[in-house]
């Protein structure tokens, strides 16, 4: 009777196939007066991903994060350094259900990519001669519910 439940199952497969640095950049437009500065800076992090299929069961998902560090409020503000990482990663996913599928593209493949879009920005802040960047982990499930919410709303609104 087991054997033949695991018969009627589908498969699931999941490989990473290639993880690579699609585009990175950092500027640094008020060195070298920033060095001198006491001040801790606000680091503002954003981050957002997108996934395609490329062939059969072969996705790519990009991870773009952005890490801007200022001084000052309002007017007198000024950016110490801005860092932008584009990583992407070949994934090979065959899964029984499309849901199941835009769900591992989502929340399992970024979390997947993260650490290596966190350790290239961090490289580049290192860089420029500015202190290590550690950025906290993210919960890419919950950024997933969040789009999604976010997504139907506006469809919603748009039928309206």
């Amino acid at each position: 009777m087991a054997n033949e439940q695991n018969e009627k199952q589908p498969e699931v497969q999941f490989q990473i196939l290639r993880v690579y640095l699609k585009d990175a950049s950092l500027e640094s437009p008020n060195s070298p007066q920033s060095f001198r500065l006491q001040e801790q800076p606000a680091l503002k992090v954003e981050f957002n991903t997108q996934n395609s299929k490329v062939d059969n069961d072969v996705y790519e998902v990009v991870l773009s994060l952005t890490v801007t560090a200022t001084i000052g409020k309002n007017e007198n503000e000024h950016t110490v350094f801005l860092s932008e990482v584009k990583y992407g990663a070949l994934f090979n996913v065959k899964t029984p259900s499309e849901e199941e599928t835009k769900h591992l593209l989502e929340t399992y493949c970024p979390s997947i990519v993260y650490p290596y879009a966190a350790e290239c920005v961090s490289s580049q802040v290192v860089r420029a001669s500015f202190p290590p960047v550690n950025l906290p982990p993210i919960n890419f499930e919950a950024y997933a519910q969040a789009r999604a919410k976010q997504n139907a709303a506006s469809s919603a609104e748009a039928a309206k």
